[in-house]
Parts: structure tokens; sequence; C-alpha cells
């Protein structure tokens, strides 16, 4: 599982997570952020858009450097 970790100014740390037992609408995490950090539960959406744009225009890039 993978979910993201505000660390400020805009900035999002993607972190890998093993998860417990779900129970009563939370989901225990084992591993991977620790008591205190502050882990994104929407935008998701958004996140996944933004990633999706900035690949586009990296590639669009990769093509005007090859002279496509």
């Amino acid at each position: 599982r993978l979910v993201f970790v505000d660390k400020g100014n805009g900035v999002f740390e993607p972190r890998e997570v093993k998860i417990g037992i779900p129970a009563d609408g939370f989901v225990e995490v084992q591993e991977g952020i620790q008591e205190g950090e502050i882990v994104v539960t929407s935008g998701n959406f958004l996140m996944d858009s933004e990633s999706r744009l900035k690949g586009a225009l990296n590639e669009q890039e990769g093509e005007q450097h090859r002279g496509h």
C-alpha cells in the first residue's frame, strides 16, 4: 500500500506502508509512517491528476528535444 505524507509547503512524500487488520472504519498501520506524521486522506484524485500532467509534460519535452 502507498500513502502520501504531507511534508509541508505543498510537498508530499510517497511511503509504502504495511497495514494490519481493518476495524471500525480504521486501518492499523504497522510500518512506514511515524506517529504524528500527517497522511493525506483526501485529494487523491488531484494528486493523481497532477502526476499524470507532469508525466505528459515531461514526455512532450522529450519529444521536442528529439526533434519530433
